[in-house]
């Protein structure tokens, strides 16, 4: 796991753990457990609305190479691609 990759994971629980009411989104605003990728940068990114209902980004760019053809896809998805590379 890249050093961008672990600061992502390990940022985003310790904000969760401070606001416990955060409800992490993904790219089309669906409540989800994991980052999404977006694929032809690529970059993990989950969502979240601040307390004034703003939409926020929380995003990290990996260090892989792009993978246009993907587009948006999870995390979970995105890391078993990765595997088999």
């Amino acid at each position: 796991m890249s050093a961008s990759v672990w600061t992502f994971r390990t940022c985003w629980r310790r904000l969760h753990t401070f606001a416990a009411n955060l409800v992490p989104l993904d790219f089309w605003g669906q409540p989800t457990d994991e980052p999404v990728v977006l694929a032809w940068m690529p970059a993990a990114s989950l969502y979240f609305r601040d307390p004034d209902g703003n939409l926020l980004e929380f995003l990290s760019m990996l260090p892989d190479v792009p993978q246009p053809e993907l587009g948006i896809t999870s995390w979970s998805h995105w890391s078993q691609s990765r595997t088999r590379d």
